[in-house]
């Protein structure tokens, strides 16, 4: 799943979250991995965090190793 807020902060307490295994930031949206978006979704909105086009999809193998080697980049 994937939205845009203002508040960058959110991507801490959303990699808190046990449904979630990764969180992380990229061309101004927020990425949330979960096979829970239901339960995500209701933290999210318990906190009264504003968030805006949320897009939920079943993840590809090309996004996870996108996302792979962006981090490798990083860390080289």
């Amino acid at each position: 799943m994937s939205f845009q807020t203002v508040d960058n902060t959110i991507i801490q307490y959303i990699q808190g979250l046990p449904e979630v295994s990764d969180c992380f930031e990229k061309n101004d949206r927020i990425y949330a991995v979960t096979d829970d978006t239901d339960t995500v979704l209701a933290a999210i909105f318990q906190q009264k965090i504003e968030v805006t086009d949320i897009q939920v999809e079943q993840g590809r193998l090309d996004d996870v190793f996108e996302h792979l080697t962006d981090e490798q980049e990083e860390v080289i």
